[in-house]
């Protein structure tokens, strides 16, 4: 029998591992080891939804000193996998102080037609034994490979959240992004990403707020962007950050045109083919009246691939601009001409 987990359960000590938690489909868990279970929060903030336990100690929670019982746990772990059509992950769980260490594997072979029922629970007892012994080195820590692995995932979240075509809700998704966030830190507190993706997050959160509250949030976003370029001047999403900050933010307030021109042709060229930043770099041409070289940015838009309803929504943006753009400045001939 199945039962169903909602609460969120606390961050861990430290987490590895998070990309090879999938982040939709049926899922089955096989965790080992010993501790508190802060696991409900990691696979929340890569899933969005509620993880589904099975009853009973034995069909999930294997204990990895205990041979017998890995080999059932695998067993039962791996059947529940195939009546389900699920991937099995396996998952260790050390305590460490008030805490847990977790170290999530790459999902195991399910496929019963290609591996025997006797690899498949080998191969599983193996790379949960040895996430169980990774988990209990005192000197082990997630370090910047986990950083990288939770900003990894906010990005995935960020577009979740922009192109609204995915099933999970706003405030579901805000939810993963903050949990993102904090276990990211957890290994590198000072990772460069993690950093630009809570000024992106504050920004997101602050796009309805009143005028306030937004222009709070948007001077925080300045500052923080302006910092992480000092570190990382080639950082791609600071500089779109600023270079949006720049293009929306009035004079008076110190928003200034041709530094949003400077940092959405940056974040154009670092963005490599991606609509958003050649789109951005063109609104930003078309303040500083440079008609020609917005046509050109938003040209690049229009010819690149809309594999994607957020990237089509752009290339149809980018359409309507150059149409607009081309009839005012034949207008604008015309006009001469007749002078």
């Amino acid at each position: 029998m199945l039962k169903q987990k909602h609460a969120v359960r606390g961050l861990p000590a430290a987490v590895e591992g998070l990309e090879h938690i999938p982040d939709r489909g049926p899922l089955v868990v096989l965790a080992g080891g010993d501790g508190r279970r802060p696991l409900d929060t990691a696979l929340f903030a890569v899933r969005g939804r509620p993880t589904r336990w099975l009853d009973g100690p034995e069909a999930l929670h294997a204990l990895a000193h205990d041979e017998a019982v890995v080999v059932r746990g695998v067993e039962d772990a791996m059947a529940a996998a195939d009546r389900a059509s699920a991937p099995v992950l396996p998952v260790a769980l050390w305590p460490a102080g008030r805490g847990t260490r977790i170290a999530v594997g790459p999902v195991l072979p399910h496929d019963p037609v290609r591996y025997s029922t006797r690899d498949r629970v080998r191969s599983g007892g193996a790379a949960l034994t040895a996430l169980v012994e990774r988990t209990r080195n005192p000197e082990w820590s997630a370090g910047p490979c986990s950083a990288r692995a939770a900003a990894d995932q906010l990005d995935r979240v960020f577009e979740a959240l922009l192109s609204r075509t995915d099933p999970l809700p706003d405030s579901t998704l805000y939810a993963q992004a903050v949990l993102l966030l904090d276990l990211g830190r957890l290994g590198d507190p000072h990772n460069i990403d993690l950093r630009v993706g809570r000024l992106r997050l504050t920004a997101l959160r602050n796009e309805t707020r009143p005028r306030p509250v937004k222009a709070a949030a948007l001077w925080r976003l300045r500052a923080g962007a302006e910092e992480a370029l000092r570190q990382d001047p080639n950082h791609l999403m600071a500089n779109y950050l600023l270079g949006r900050w720049h293009l929306s933010a009035p004079g008076l307030l110190g928003g200034r045109r041709y530094l949003a021109v400077a940092h959405l042709k940056a974040a154009e060229r670092l963005g490599r083919g991606d609509t958003r930043y050649a789109l951005g770099h063109a609104e930003a041409l078309l303040a500083v009246d440079r008609p020609t070289a917005a046509l050109s940015a938003l040209e690049r838009v229009i010819e690149a691939p809309a594999d994607h309803p957020r990237t089509e929504r752009r290339r149809q943006s980018a359409i309507r601009m150059s149409r607009a753009l081309q009839l005012s400045r034949s207008a604008s001939s015309g006009a001469r001409g007749k002078g």
